[in-house]
């Protein structure tokens, strides 16, 4: 065998080797397989390193290495939450030089292609069949509608947004596959049809319309009518099916602001993009960091204690300008230009258009909400997809020659993974030993032992994270339990770190003051957030306290009903009633001002979602029947009206209306896959003064430090 068979052999099998190995990290990435040791980026700088790199680097290819090691670079601004986007990126732009190692032979792509194709089978049919199970369980608990509760689908984990997402990428590599391996056009012909119909099963609005616009510019972009009626015939079939199966949940989602969530979510996203510009122009040109998007924006945004929390951007435009600013910004755009330059290019390919159309599509669909920069695998996806575009221009050449690249550029990608996966070890050690404290000082501290509590957070690091941690049992913790002057240091550790981010510390810091008797600086804090924050209910509370230690009776009561009415649960606390039992002129002005027309001034379902809740633990029962009805006809969606008008029924002994309120609460609160179908009879919905304070705070805690919270 002469030299020059032995080195296209050795090339057949590295580019072989590079699509299994892309495979792998596409498969590793959709079904969200662990890997705590960042195992599958390491292997992956080990793969490219070793291989020879033989394809003749495009623009795109420039492009997209600047936009991935520009996240890895920026890793430093944010260690903790910029840990993901980095190890994402890396694991992205590994999968990406692989399948550009494979684009050099034919066979090497229609390998991957084919095993893209087997993943996207089995995924498809879990997700599929896992659909029909919840959809019986939504229908068996008496709802004949399952659009309120799509959120409570989560296959593989993701939200139905994300999930369709994902699907879009894969469409465009299927459809690839149907251009390119004809033995099996049958079998990725079924696979896009099922892929577009798990898209539009997500009733996603997003979804619908960017889903219209890929085939829109592929049938477009067809050579042929004949091939043009094709399509349009199968895409008719897709909605068909879709429409006869779901038609009250599809046309919902067509009619686009039909119910007050869907206008709810338009209003929140215009309003998200408007309150970006006050960050963005703060952090212009490097932005807060990689995933420190919710964080960024919580201030002018998240302190609403009756909109729900969302740790998705509106649009990726936002999410790309608030974590890497305007630098980033420009590498993502020329990022656009190069892929637009490289389509003119060899637009008369192929499978070029295809392609074209389902990165357009991806872009129309991240302009709805931002998953590509939340969900790596989104982003993965398409980086594959952009490898795969690249393609059509590179298999002709057969015949490959190594390129003689010097050590120093062959081995970047191992010395670059090595480095990444060195700092990724030791930060989530740190992470470990912080969170395994934490959970021993919960667990202390639910069977009462505080001092125990405090010590074991004593074991954390000094991150800003574990001071809060330290900060919430110091604000909660009895005065016998804590050293003499402990709060004021813990006070004065919050103070070093203040940023005037995270409102959260202002608020503890606030609290503790309160609690060592400096009601001046205590209300100081406590005015700056309600000026700033007045639909807190915490916050709102808290100065309601402030109010009642200080004499100043009248407006503890106007601020005590603030809180009541933005959080009803706050009129059940032990502390609350404590305080109606002990003095009724305060009761008389709470529950006096808690009325329905509070309710009509807001106009929503919510507010009188809040009003019936209120009207029940005030004993209006039968003012909080008709309002809970009416609540539960318009957003069914919603859990605690169906709990609190079961517990009406079997009061009034309607035990077969009962029964099926609470296994609607039942079905809300633990999804369909419970395998349960009792019905809940005896849910408690009490909540400890600390655990009602910090609820609204915890899933943003996790998200912004990945640090547990105490309680």
């Amino acid at each position: 065998m002469s030299a020059e068979d032995r080195q296209r052999i050795s090339a057949r099998w590295g580019m072989q080797i590079a699509a299994v190995m892309a495979v792998m990290a596409l498969a590793a990435e959709l079904f969200r397989i662990n890997d705590p040791w960042m195992l599958l980026p390491l292997g992956l700088c080990v793969t490219v390193s070793v291989l020879w790199l033989h394809f003749r680097f495009s623009a795109v290819d420039a492009a997209v290495l600047a936009v991935c090691l520009y996240d890895v670079a920026t890793w430093i601004l944010n260690p903790i939450t910029g840990m993901y986007a980095a190890r994402i990126s890396l694991t992205g732009l590994c999968a990406y030089l692989l399948l550009r190692e494979a684009s050099c032979r034919a066979e090497s792509i229609s390998l991957f292609l084919k095993l893209s194709a087997g993943i996207a089978g089995i995924a498809l049919a879990i997700t599929l069949a896992s659909f029909s199970i919840w959809t019986r369980a939504v229908h068996g608990a008496g709802f004949t509608d399952v659009y309120p509760f799509r959120f409570l689908f989560r296959p593989f984990g993701y939200i139905t947004n994300a999930w369709a997402s994902v699907w879009l990428p894969v469409l465009g590599m299927l459809a690839m596959g149907i251009y390119r391996i004809d033995r099996w056009r049958k079998v990725f012909g079924i696979c896009w049809v099922l892929a577009s119909v798990t898209m539009l099963l997500s009733f996603s609005r997003g979804a619908f319309v960017s889903w219209a616009v890929y085939v829109t510019v592929l049938c477009v972009s067809m050579a042929t009518w004949r091939y043009r009626l094709v399509l349009v015939a199968v895409c008719v079939f897709i909605v068909g099916t879709v429409w006869m199966l779901f038609p009250t949940e599809t046309g919902t989602t067509l009619a686009m602001k039909r119910t007050e969530s869907q206008r709810q979510s338009t209003e929140s996203r215009f309003r998200a993009t408007e309150q970006a510009m006050t960050v963005i122009k703060e952090h212009l040109w490097t932005g807060t960091g990689n995933g420190s998007y919710t964080l960024a924006m919580d201030r002018v945004l998240n302190e609403d204690s009756t909109r729900p929390y969302t740790s998705y951007a509106p649009n990726v435009v936002v999410q790309v300008l608030v974590e890497k600013g305007l630098t980033g910004m420009m590498l993502y755009i020329g990022l656009c230009a190069a892929v637009v330059i490289y389509w003119i290019k060899y637009r008369k390919k192929k499978t070029m258009t295809a392609i074209a159309a389902c990165l357009l599509a991806v872009g129309v669909k991240e302009m709805t909400m931002s998953i590509m920069l939340a969900d790596g695998s989104v982003w993965i996806l398409t980086l594959i997809l952009l490898a795969l575009m690249q393609t059509e221009a590179e298999s002709g050449n057969e015949t490959v020659k190594s390129v003689r690249l010097t050590a120093w550029i062959r081995y970047m990608p191992l010395a670059v993974g090595c480095c990444c996966w060195i700092a990724f070890m030791v930060l989530d050690t740190r992470l470990r030993m912080d969170n395994k404290a934490v959970e021993q000082a919960c667990e202390a501290w639910k069977k009462g032992n505080h001092k125990e509590a405090l010590q074991a957070l004593e074991q954390t690091s000094d991150r800003f994270p574990c001071r809060i941690n330290k900060a919430i049992v110091a604000a909660f913790a009895p005065d016998s339990t804590l050293s003499e002057g402990y709060r004021a240091k813990i006070r004065q550790q919050l103070e070093l770190d203040m940023n005037d981010t995270d409102v959260y510390a202002d608020f503890l810091r606030g609290r503790l003051y309160r609690l060592d008797g400096k009601y001046e600086e205590a209300m100081l804090v406590q005015q700056k957030l309600e000026s700033e924050f007045p639909r807190n209910a915490s916050i709102a509370y808290e100065g309601a306290v402030l109010l009642y230690e200080i004499g100043r009776k009248d407006e503890a009561a106007e601020q005590l009903r603030r809180a009541i009415w933005l959080r009803p649960d706050w009129l059940r606390t032990e502390k609350t009633q404590e305080w109606l039992t002990a003095d009724p002129d305060l009761r008389r002005a709470v529950e006096q001002g808690l009325t329905v027309g509070l309710a009509k001034n807001e106009g929503t379902a919510h507010a009188y979602a809040r009003y019936g809740a209120l009207a029940y633990y005030l004993n209006r029962k039968k003012e909080a029947t008709e309002v809970l009805e009416q609540v539960v006809n318009a957003q069914p969606g919603y859990a605690v009206p169906w709990l609190l008008l079961g517990q009406i029924y079997r009061e009034e002994g309607k035990i077969e209306q009962a029964d099926s309120c609470f296994r609607k609460y039942n079905l809300r609160m633990k999804g369909a896959f419970n395998n349960s179908d009792r019905a809940m009879e005896n849910e408690k919905r009490n909540f400890g003064e600390h655990q009602l304070m910090l609820v609204d705070y915890a899933a943003k805690f996790q998200n912004w430090y990945r640090c547990k919270l105490m309680f």
